[in-house]
């Protein structure tokens, strides 16, 4: 049961890429060749292997080894084969980053309501790996032509998602390559490939080359709808730009490239600014569970603030807040920008509940009452949402920007582990000075705010810490209470004790102002 919970957290997270079984004697496959650094031994094996010459071709051209790549063309290799798009995983970065499995799913954008195995449909010409300039004059040498317009504009599009060098898109451009906003009629926009992934060098070169800083871009319709259908999970942008983008860059403990990902993040940021992209463009942004609620007039600083898997790229929102963003814009759930802090998080953890919820129901149907193991399961599950609605007030009281993904996710910590890891305990000790020191720093005129942390302790025995802000004692009884009904779950008095909150506090989830 406790894998199931962890699954059911991050099911929001959809998997791009297949996996295939590679056999530990295939010494031409793509994942052995990225691994073989002896170019010289792959060499001597290409005149009588056809697959270990289109492989090496395509390992030379991705992995910038342009001796192989040169002696695959050589011995045969053709630029115009496609690979079967389950062995585009081999060549996948570590990382979020752009890869050709992400190359091939972003020419070909699947429609979810499409049913069974149609990733023949995604297919990347092998020329289309040529990451450099000097890549590209070899495979020109070698004999590449496009074949008409539409290839050269695709081979543009490739260039700037997955290139690294903007030599290579000037080159395109002078053999009359233009710039696709979607090369395909399935393909996904360029400007959110490019924001999402482009080496900051390669968004230089498409607003060089007539990329539109504010170009507005869509989720397509046939994504606007729930990817499921017993437990619904709505997730999709309208109207966005590059901007918005930004923000949505993981920097997250996950990734292992977040510093440099951050840092690219505040690069491109600077470029489109400098290029003359709108600070303030507002979109509309959908993420939620259950039902579709949309944030219309959402900011790029708001989602700056929502960040990727419960961090935010601080640097980015200084530099926003430095390029003129509005810090008081509210969308259109009336949300600043700072208050989206953990959002995304207490989406997946809502849709986690759901889940249980179903799980229960299911497991009922199929034994009768459910069994003590399927209690704790779900009581776990209805701990950490309660957890994240409470992470959602102190995001909306002024918390530090790491401070709620600190609690919620040491809460979710200490919850799996039956309080042994500690969570809670460690984020009270990193936060509560910082909390301190922003609630004296950020009081306004008027009666001054006094913040805290209060403990609390549910009848499960989870326990944990939230931080208080307030101006009242009326709104501090009513926040507490708030908490901790939320915290534990007490469903039977939301509603009270959101009443409550909005006569103590003028808000319904007791935040004071």
């Amino acid at each position: 049961m406790q894998g199931l919970l962890t699954l059911t957290l991050l099911l929001a997270t959809s998997l791009l890429v297949g996996c295939e079984t590679i056999p530990t004697n295939n010494t031409g496959g793509l994942r052995a060749l990225r691994h073989n650094t002896d170019d010289a031994s792959i060499t001597g094996r290409l005149s009588g292997d056809a697959d270990l010459r289109d492989n090496a071709l395509v390992v030379g051209l991705w992995d910038q080894r342009l001796d192989l790549a040169r002696a695959a063309l050589i011995a045969g290799a053709s630029p115009y084969r496609t690979l079967p798009y389950q062995q585009l995983a081999q060549l996948e970065r570590p990382d979020d980053g752009p890869s050709p499995a992400r190359l091939a799913d972003a020419l070909v954008l699947l429609s979810p309501k499409v049913q069974g195995d149609h990733s023949g449909r995604r297919v990347v010409p092998t020329h289309q790996f040529a990451r450099s300039d000097a890549a590209l004059a070899l495979l020109l040498e070698h004999g590449l032509r496009f074949a008409d317009q539409a290839a050269l504009d695709e081979a543009l599009y490739a260039a700037l998602i997955v290139g690294q060098d903007p030599a290579l898109a000037d080159r395109l451009v002078s053999m009359g390559a233009r710039i696709p906003l979607r090369p395909r009629p399935l393909s996904e926009p360029l400007p959110r490939m490019v924001a999402a992934f482009a080496e900051p060098a390669m968004l230089e070169a498409a607003l060089r080359h007539g990329l539109d800083p504010n170009q507005r871009f869509s989720s397509d319709p046939d994504w606007r709808v729930s990817r499921s259908q017993d437990v619904p999970y709505f997730a999709y942008q309208v109207d966005y730009t590059m901007l918005h983008i930004l923000g949505l860059r993981d920097t997250s403990p996950s990734n292992p490239e977040r510093e440099r990902d951050g840092t690219r993040a505040v690069a491109s940021a600077r470029l489109l600014v400098a290029a003359g992209a709108d600070v303030n463009a507002r979109a509309t942004r959908v993420l939620s569970a259950g039902h579709e609620l949309a944030r219309h007039d959402t900011t790029p600083l708001h989602n700056a603030y929502l960040g990727q898997n419960g961090t935010v790229n601080q640097a980015l929102i200084n530099y926003l807040l430095e390029a003129g963003a509005d810090p008081t814009i509210r969308n259109s759930q009336g949300e600043l920008p700072h208050q989206m802090i953990g959002h995304t998080e207490r989406v997946r953890q809502e849709h986690a509940q759901r889940m249980a919820q179903r799980e229960q129901r299911r497991t009922q149907r199929a034994t009768g009452p459910s069994q003590s193991s399927d209690s704790g399961f779900f009581g776990q599950a209805m701990a950490i949402a309660g957890l994240a609605t409470v992470g959602g007030i102190a995001a909306g009281s002024g918390a530090d920007p790491g401070q709620v993904a600190r609690i919620v996710g040491g809460g979710v910590a200490d919850v799996l582990s039956d309080g042994r890891a500690g969570g809670i305990a460690q984020a009270q000790q990193q936060t509560a000075p910082r909390a301190a020191a922003q609630a004296q720093a950020q009081a306004p005129i008027g009666p001054a705010f006094k913040s805290e942390n209060h403990q609390f302790t549910c009848p499960s025995g989870v326990q944990g810490s939230v931080p208080l802000r307030y101006r009242t004692p009326q709104c501090r009884t009513a926040m507490i209470d708030f908490a901790q009904t939320y915290a534990c779950n007490a469903a039977d008095r939301f509603q009270q004790v959101r009443q409550a909150c909005q006569t103590a506090c003028g808000s319904p989830t007791c935040e004071q102002r």
